[in-house]
């Protein structure tokens, strides 16, 4: 927000259609309306809940908000929203395009690091994929598994990607 000279134009990409979901967009509107001089021009969920999603319901929001400076959402979505950014020629460096899956795509916008794309909330998939493998395996042989795994997210950024990407 201080970059933006006190104000800030949102646009949340939701998925609060998902029940599992909703607390998590209810808390970004929470923190983002608690900040002077940020507004949320647009709140909606992208149909579908895809990159193309994304980049249709992103050309609306142009439509009729052409300065957008923050957008954040699932990885899918935002990486649409972001070509269409493009596309419109709107993009900046000094725009926030944050996402949530750590999925591929994403990680290769953070790491040109003079993008808009600055971070993706990452749930470690490798971990968790291990992780259940394993318990997979031992479950079968018999043996006791643990009831649940506490696997905690990780905000990538262009300063953490490579240990990210070694880990």
């Amino acid at each position: 927000n201080t970059q933006l000279g006190g104000k800030a134009k949102v646009v949340l990409l939701t998925q609060d259609t998902m029940e599992f979901l909703a607390p998590r967009f209810t808390a970004m509107r929470d923190g983002l309306n608690a900040m002077p001089g940020v507004t949320i021009v647009a709140d909606i969920a992208p149909k579908p809940v895809t990159k193309e999603g994304g980049f249709v319901t992103m050309q609306t929001i142009l439509g009729a908000n052409p300065d957008v400076d923050v957008v954040l959402g699932a990885d899918a979505v935002v990486l649409g929203a972001l070509q269409a950014l493009r596309a419109a020629g709107k993009d900046r460096p000094d725009q926030f395009l944050g996402g949530i899956d750590g999925e591929l795509e994403a990680v290769v916008e953070i790491k040109k690091g003079n993008g808009p794309y600055k971070t993706s909330i990452a749930l470690a998939s490798p971990v968790f994929g291990y992780a259940m493998g394993e318990f997979a395996a031992d479950w079968l042989e018999g043996k006791s598994i643990p009831q649940a795994m506490d696997i905690l997210p990780i905000a990538l950024t262009s300063a953490n990607l490579a240990q990210y990407d070694a880990d």
